[in-house]
């Protein structure tokens, strides 16, 4: 009868813990994968002082038209 007692509990025990996985997660947004994309950059981008100086970088007319 112990072992049949194990394996019941066992079993038991296994369908307690796959019901209960918690939540899930969401869908990630789109602006979320544009920062993961960059995750390659992301040791370069500690480097900086701030997002301005990005924004800055980002201006027309600090580099001329794109080609």
């Amino acid at each position: 009868m112990a072992p049949a007692a194990l394996l019941a509990g066992g079993v038991l025990s296994f369908l307690a813990v796959n019901r209960h996985q918690g939540p899930t997660l969401p869908e990630p947004s789109l602006n979320d994968l544009r920062v993961i994309e960059q995750r390659d950059y992301w040791p370069q981008f500690q480097r900086i002082d701030g997002v301005e100086f990005l924004r800055e970088l980002d201006r027309p007319d600090l580099f001329g038209e794109d080609s």
